[in-house]
């Protein structure tokens, strides 16, 4: 081997040892920090991102179907709202005689928003009850002749607040029950009005529009009205109202009404507070408000009775609240309601 290529060698070899010996390479950083260490913070570092919370699929509400032998009616579990009224024995007008024979509705309204029976709670930072997801505690009910059953929606606001609606159904009436229960199982007091809105359209497409109007019974007499007009009408009894017995829309031939009960053995009873707004649709909204003050670990029932069917004589005797009165006889009303029930 050649001499000079190994002292090249020798010469290079003592050079990188003395190199490794005066300048030791430094100790890798370590990852974990050592226990008691003060964090350090790292700019531009980029955030945590947390998982996404799951959110919870909403319930879809169903549609409860009622059948008796005098109708066919539909209520939502969105806001316990009337979604169909049909008369079994009256039909619509049909424009073909072939066509089949198809029951008459009552419930007319062209937005949903408007459908009849919403309950609401007048008081700031209330539960929005009208489009409530309501529980029905069944899916239909079928009523029978000279039979009387129940049912049942509920609705539990994540603030305490339970609202219950029993609604009674009779097979041999068109007047339907209804009591209203809130148990304020909460911190809030609650001191507003609660009200029941009915909503009207006309009956029939093709009707007279003429014969379309506001009826309540009021202070023992009479009160109609055009829609348009109806608001008006009620303020004439603005601090003059000792009795109201129920309100609704009607024509020649159909009445939608809310029933207030008999307060008569009721101690410092006063009446409800009473509302109409007219519908660009020529329909009608009708209210009765109670007052309510309901303290955390309260209870209160509350009624609202209604009808929908129709103005014959028998039928709305049987349904009693003096509905028999919104057949407008005039001034011959002693004289004419006896001959009507011939």
């Amino acid at each position: 081997m050649d001499k000079r290529f190994f002292w090249i060698m020798s010469v290079f070899l003592v050079a990188v040892i003395g190199w490794t010996l005066y300048f030791p390479p430094q100790p890798a950083e370590q990852a974990a920090e050592a226990p008691g260490a003060t964090p350090v913070a790292v700019e531009n570092a980029a955030p945590a991102v947390a998982p996404p919370a799951e959110v919870p699929a909403p319930v879809p509400t169903r549609r409860i179907t009622v059948t008796t032998p005098q109708y066919t009616a539909v209520f939502d579990e969105d806001g316990g709202r009337l979604s169909s009224f049909k008369l079994a024995d009256y039909f619509q007008r049909k424009t073909n005689p072939n066509q089949p024979d198809e029951m008459l509705e009552l419930v007319n309204q062209p937005h949903p928003d408007d459908r009849s029976m919403r309950l609401g709670l007048t008081e700031p930072g209330a539960p929005k009850l009208e489009n409530a997801p309501y529980l029905a505690d069944q899916e239909s009910l079928t009523v029978g002749a000279g039979e009387t059953k129940t049912l049942t929606m509920t609705y539990r606001d994540p603030s305490g607040l339970i609202v219950t609606r029993e609604l009674s159904f009779s097979g041999d009436s068109f007047l339907i029950g209804q009591n209203v229960t809130l148990e304020n199982q909460g911190q809030t007091l609650y001191d507003g009005y609660l009200t029941m809105r009915l909503n009207s359209a006309p009956f029939s497409a093709k009707g007279n529009r003429n014969y379309n109007e506001m009826g309540a019974f009021i202070n023992n007499g009479l009160v109609n009205d055009t829609p348009a007009d109806a608001a008006e009408a009620l303020a004439d009894f603005r601090g003059k109202l000792t009795s109201v017995d129920w309100i609704g829309y009607m024509d020649q031939y159909f009445l939608t009404a809310l029933v207030v009960p008999d307060q008569s053995e009721i101690p410092e009873a006063v009446p409800p507070s009473l509302s109409a707004a007219f519908q660009d649709h020529g329909g009608l909204a009708v209210g009765i408000s109670w007052p309510l003050n309901l303290a955390p670990a309260q209870k209160k029932v509350l009624n609202y009775d209604f009808y929908y069917g129709p103005k014959s004589a028998e039928a709305l005797k049987a349904a009693g609240h003096k509905l028999d009165r919104s057949v407008d006889l005039g001034w011959f009303y002693f004289l004419a309601a006896p001959l009507a029930k011939l």
